[in-house]
């Protein structure tokens, strides 16, 4: 199995952080596909900067029983407005993020990602006044 592609975005949204409700949004393979490669995962698109006050919003990527399976749930900055994702965080596989490295956060089920049953979580901010809309995103490696 080899993997000589370029990462599949797949996209989901737009989404409401600021709407009070999670969500859970199914990653489909592409036809044939198994074992994917979770590289990377975030929100783009933004049109409502994001404001949280007891919890702000967060992404993760898992199944519908285990919300962060293959990638742990990453805050979405207050201050973002251009979009953010795990990547951009820590810019190079290697770099820290307060003594954290991006593979502290891509779990080792995230090398294998099946073709159905995983999705990217939407966790709404909690408390008051909130906002934060854009649209969410994985980045997965499919095998050839």
């Amino acid at each position: 199995m080899g993997y000589s592609k370029a990462p599949t975005r797949h996209r989901f949204g737009p989404f409401d952080f600021g709407g009070g409700a999670d969500d859970f949004f199914s990653i489909i393979s592409p036809t044939g596909r198994d074992g994917g490669i979770l590289v990377d995962y975030g929100v783009e698109g933004v049109t409502e900067a994001f404001n949280g006050d007891t919890l702000d919003p967060q992404l993760s990527v898992g199944t519908a029983a285990d919300r962060d399976k293959y990638g742990e749930e990453i805050t979405v900055n207050p201050a973002v407005d251009a979009g953010m994702s795990l990547r951009s965080q820590f810019e190079t596989i290697g770099k820290t993020l307060s003594g954290a490295k991006i593979g502290d956060y891509i779990t080792a089920d995230g090398l294998n990602i099946p073709a159905s049953g995983a999705g990217i979580h939407a966790i709404a901010s909690t408390g008051a006044n909130l906002t934060g809309q854009g649209v969410l995103y994985a980045d997965i490696v499919w095998p050839d």
